[in-house]
C-alpha cells in the first residue's frame, strides 16, 4: 500500500518540478535577460561598467565583470556543438553537467578496471 502512495507523490513532485522549471526557463529568464541587455546598453549597468573600466586599480569586480568590460567571442565549451547559443564554459548548466559527469565516468572506468 505504501508503494503506490510513494509513486504518486514522486510523480507529483516530478510534475511540479517540471512545471516550475518550464515557467522559469520560458518566462522569467527571457524577461530578465531583456532587462539586463537594456540596462547594459543604456541604463545603470552601462554607467557602472564605464566607471569601472576607467578605474586604474585592479579589483575583484573588474575580474568578475571582465567578460562585460571586454566583450569578445568565446570558444565553445563543447566543440561539436558550434551553433548552440548556450555553449560556453561559464554556463552553469554546462559546468554542472560536466562536474556530474566526472564521477560517473570515474565509476565506469573503475568498474571496468576492477573486473
Amino acid at each position: 500500500m505504501l508503494i503506490p502512495i510513494a509513486s504518486t507523490l514522486s510523480s507529483i513532485i516530478i510534475l511540479l518540478s517540471y512545471i516550475c522549471y518550464n515557467f522559469w526557463s520560458e518566462t522569467i529568464v527571457p524577461q530578465k535577460r531583456l532587462e539586463l541587455s537594456k540596462s547594459k546598453r543604456t541604463g545603470e549597468i552601462k554607467s557602472y561598467l564605464t566607471d569601472l573600466k576607467d578605474t586604474e586599480s585592479p579589483s575583484i569586480e573588474k575580474w568578475l565583470l571582465s567578460d562585460w568590460l571586454n566583450p569578445e567571442k568565446k570558444e565553445n565549451a563543447i566543440p561539436f556543438l558550434k551553433d548552440a547559443k548556450w555553449n560556453s564554459g561559464d554556463n552553469p548548466v554546462v559546468a554542472t553537467a560536466a562536474l556530474l559527469l566526472i564521477p560517473v565516468l570515474f565509476e565506469g572506468v573503475y568498474r571496468i578496471i576492477s573486473r
